[in-house]
C-alpha cells in the first residue's frame, strides 16, 4: 500500500529542483513559490549582509503550514537549512511567536527589527 508523503518531503524536492536551476555566476537574486497541499514556502537565493560580508543565502521569506503546531514548517526548515548548498540559511521577517521560540532555541542568529529575521551559517 502507497502512504501519502508529508507535505515538506513533497516542498523539500520543490527546494532541489530551484537551488538545481538556480545560476551561482549571478548576483541577482532568484526566487520561487513552492506549493504543496499542506505547505507553501517563498524561496528566494538572496544577499545579505552577515557578520560584515554580503553573503549568498538560501531565503525563506513566507513559510505558511497548515495544519499548524504539528512540525511541518520546522521540518521544512531543519532539512532546508542541511541541503541549502550556500554559506547561509535567512528566515525573513517572523511574525510566528511559536516560530521565534523555536528558532531561539535551535541555535538561530536574530536580526531585531519589528519582526526578527533569522540566519544560521552552515557548519
Amino acid at each position: 500500500m502507497l502512504t501519502e508523503r508529508l507535505p515538506d518531503a513533497r516542498c523539500l524536492d520543490l527546494l532541489q529542483n530551484f537551488i538545481d536551476s538556480v545560476d551561482v555566476t549571478s548576483r541577482m537574486p532568484r526566487s520561487q513559490w513552492l506549493m504543496v497541499p499542506g505547505l507553501d514556502v517563498y524561496v528566494r537565493r538572496g544577499f545579505h549582509l552577515i557578520e560584515g560580508d554580503l553573503t549568498a543565502c538560501l531565503d525563506l521569506a513566507s513559510l505558511n503550514a497548515t495544519p499548524m503546531r504539528k512540525g511541518i514548517g520546522t521540518r521544512f526548515i531543519t532539512a532546508a537549512h542541511e541541503m541549502n548548498p550556500w554559506r547561509v540559511t535567512y528566515i525573513e521577517s517572523v511574525l510566528n511567536p511559536h516560530l521565534v521560540r523555536w528558532l531561539d532555541r535551535n541555535d538561530w542568529m536574530r536580526i531585531e527589527s519589528m519582526a526578527p529575521s533569522y540566519y544560521k551559517l552552515k557548519d
